[in-house]
């Protein structure tokens, strides 16, 4: 299937992101999460990690922390 252009799927009353079901079961899905990179607590507790995810997101453990540690 071809990609939905954002405006598709935006809200035109209120102009936020609508809601869209998806079939969790389907064989894209399963295969879209098992490629999904999905941070959880313990990425923020090694340091070294956490230093190398953020000179991956191309920011300073500092701001990666503010931006994502809230996150999980």
């Amino acid at each position: 299937t071809d990609p939905i252009p954002l405006h598709e799927l935006l809200d035109v009353a209120t102009g936020k992101m609508g809601v869209r079901l998806v079939d969790i079961d389907s064989d894209s899905y399963q295969v879209a999460r098992k490629y999904m990179i999905r941070l959880e607590r313990k990425d923020f507790d090694d340091p070294v990690w956490l230093k190398k995810l953020a000179g991956v997101a191309g920011m300073k453990v500092k701001q990666f922390r503010r931006r994502f540690g809230d996150k999980v």
